[in-house]
């Protein structure tokens, strides 16, 4: 399958309470950082256009060394239960390495 919670945190030299409290301290932040965002767009009147879009995912898929035109992996069933939206980044249980990107 892939590597453990127990595992990683092994080869990382951490406890659980640290990885838990590192990872909380990261989706405090990711979230404010995307209010910010938000706000500033908002008051900006900022948008982006379906080419641009286009343009920036295609960007991301070369530079990651996809191809634009194939799918992401199908995720497991499990996988999308712990991606239920009524829980908060912080309080999701999985590490950072078995997440989706950004």
């Amino acid at each position: 399958m892939g590597l453990t919670l127990e595992k990683y945190l092994e080869i990382q030299g951490k406890t659980v309470e640290e990885f838990e409290t590192e990872t909380r301290e990261a989706a405090v932040k990711g979230i404010k950082t995307q209010f910010v965002l938000d706000e500033l767009v908002k008051q900006e009147k900022l948008n982006v256009n379906q080419e641009e879009l286009t343009e920036h995912l295609m960007r991301r898929a070369a530079s990651s060394g996809m191809s634009p035109t194939s799918s992401p992996r199908p995720s497991s069933s499990r996988a999308r239960s712990r991606c239920s939206s009524a829980r908060s980044p912080a309080a999701r249980p999985w590490p950072p390495w078995s997440r989706r990107p950004r």
